[in-house]
């Protein structure tokens, strides 16, 4: 399915952006085979993910990041195994992994609301109750 001229799409290496599911599949980085796996398996992922993570835009977000580190990794998947769970399991840790850091997130903002703790009085400790 490509187009009359192949036109890359520039990103900086690393940055997880937020590129419509179309615009990657067609950007000639990837192949059929991820293009089958990525409609095949989108409206379950997300769903499933929109489940844990309770929210429609960052489900959005982990299900486009889940399928921009399958495709990289495409080559480390083994034949054996099939790729929906492949790509099943790589969604969840990416969903897990988001939901331990709006966690820690919140524990901060706790813990920067309430201040550092008062240090105790050293009289206070050698008191018997």
């Amino acid at each position: 399915m490509r187009t009359g001229h192949s036109r890359r799409l520039s990103r900086r290496p690393g940055v997880m952006d937020a590129l419509h599911p179309q615009l990657i599949l067609t950007s000639g980085r990837f192949g059929r085979q991820q293009m089958r796996l990525y409609r095949s398996t989108y409206q379950r992922i997300f769903a499933t993910l929109m489940l844990i993570l309770r929210n429609p835009t960052a489900a959005e977000g982990a299900t486009q990041e889940a399928y921009l580190r399958a495709f990289r990794a495409w080559g480390a998947w083994k034949q054996d195994a099939p790729a929906e769970a492949w790509m099943y399991r790589i969604a969840l840790n990416v969903a897990f992994t988001h939901r331990r850091r709006e966690r820690l997130h919140e524990i901060g903002e706790v813990l920067r609301r309430l201040g550092r703790p008062k240090e105790p009085d050293p009289s206070e400790l050698d008191r018997p109750t």
